[in-house]
């Protein structure tokens, strides 16, 4: 295989012949330049071959790593699952014993009502007696008043007659 020696253009000697003031060591630096560019400089030469070699070796190791990450990342997914369905299960555990504790409270006001519906039923009871008591009470009170009204009706008629006896 020929290699083709590249050459520098005019314009980058002439940028290079800039730099420094001894044109000797202007061509000293054009030339290390040249050998730079056409591969002389290094101790081992690269040719297309171990390019193309160093790239494959490259790309095949960033597949491994690429292999790696997407293992990590299924691995992570699988954790968040089972993560998520453990809390999933503690909820519903903490749910369940709300449920309980809500129930056990909400029986408990059911048996504070019905104990004080029962008490307001027996303190109705005995005003529903008493209010019967004072009826009776009042019923015979309005009997004897009668019985006054009548008597004192026929004593003052009792004394009309009389009274116009003597006249």
């Amino acid at each position: 295989m020929v290699r083709q020696e590249a050459k520098l253009n005019e314009g980058f000697k002439a940028l290079v012949n800039g730099i420094l003031d001894n044109e000797e060591a202007n061509k000293r630096l054009v030339n290390a330049f040249v050998e730079v560019v056409n591969d002389r400089a290094t101790i081992t030469r690269l040719n297309i071959d171990d390019l193309k070699s160093r790239a494959v070796k490259d790309i095949k190791s960033e597949f491994v790593t690429k292999d790696f990450v997407r293992a990590e990342i299924a691995d992570a997914k699988e954790e968040l699952r089972s993560e998520i369905s453990a809390l999933r299960d503690e909820l519903k555990a903490e749910i369940s014993a709300l449920r309980d504790e809500l129930k056990a409270e909400i029986n408990a006001v059911r048996g504070e009502i019905s104990a004080v519906r029962d008490e307001l039923k027996a303190e109705i009871n005995a005003v529903r007696g008493e209010i019967s008591a004072l009826r009776d009470e009042m019923y015979k009170t309005k009997i004897e008043l009668f019985k006054w009204v009548v008597g004192l009706q026929l004593t003052t008629t009792g004394l009309i007659i009389a009274a116009m006896k003597f006249l």
